[in-house]
């Protein structure tokens, strides 16, 4: 049996991992694509427009 710090201790993991899992892991597919698409529509910049 977990002691009460012990148990606060993993509830807090479960809870970031629930957070990562809801919130950020679903970003990691249109992330993804973007990395893929190539640096094309970045590189047409020139340097003074930024």
């Amino acid at each position: 049996r977990l002691d009460g710090d012990e148990h606060d201790f993993y509830q807090a993991k479960l809870d970031t991992a629930q957070f990562f899992m809801a919130r950020l892991l679903p970003q990691s597919g249109a992330l993804f694509a973007a990395l893929m698409s190539g640096a094309a529509s970045v590189m047409r910049f020139d340097a003074n427009q930024f």
